[in-house]
C-alpha cells in the first residue's frame, strides 16, 4: 500500500505552510487523493523532505499496514463492519491513487509521442524518430 500524509503534516516534512501545500495541490503541482498526499509525489516536488521524519512516517505506516495484515489473516467471517470498512476505505484510496499515476503517465507518453511526430517532420534523420515512435507504439498497445 502506499504512503499518504496529511496536508499538515506534508507541510512539515517540507519546512512550509499547510497552505503553500494546499496552493500546490490546487494549482495541480501536487497531486492528492482525498485530502492526503503520496509520500512519494511529495519528494518528486519537494526533494527537501526531512527524511528522518519521512522515515518516521514510512515507520507508522508500517505498523498501521502489519495490523491491517493481521486483521486480513483473520476469517471474512471474523471482520467486523468497521475492519471491513476500514480495509476497503484503505483499498480504494490507493486504487483512486494508482488510477491517477497511470492517466497521468498515459498524458505524458501521448505528450512525447505528438513532440516526436513534429520533430520527425523537422528532423534530418526522420527514421530514427519513427523507430522511437514505433517502439513506443508497441510498448503501449
Amino acid at each position: 500500500m502506499g504512503r499518504f500524509v496529511t496536508v499538515h503534516k506534508a507541510a512539515a516534512l517540507v519546512g512550509i505552510t499547510p497552505r503553500d501545500i494546499q496552493c500546490e495541490i490546487d494549482n495541480g503541482r501536487l497531486p492528492s487523493v482525498r485530502g492526503m498526499v503520496h509520500i512519494d509525489d511529495l519528494t518528486e516536488i519537494h526533494p527537501n523532505v526531512r527524511t528522518e521524519e519521512a522515515d518516521m512516517v514510512s515507520w507508522v505506516n508500517k505498523i498501521k499496514d502489519s495490523s491491517l495484515k493481521h486483521a486480513t489473516e483473520k476469517l471474512t467471517h471474523e471482520l467486523s463492519k468497521s475492519e471491513l470498512r476500514q480495509l476497503l476505505n484503505k483499498a480504494n484510496t490507493e486504487l483512486s491513487y494508482q488510477r491517477d499515476k497511470i492517466e497521468s503517465y498515459e498524458h505524458l507518453i501521448h505528450e512525447l509521442r505528438y513532440s516526436l511526430q513534429v520533430l520527425k517532420e523537422k528532423s534530418s534523420e526522420p527514421n530514427k524518430i519513427q523507430s522511437l515512435i514505433a517502439w513506443i507504439d508497441k510498448k503501449t498497445h
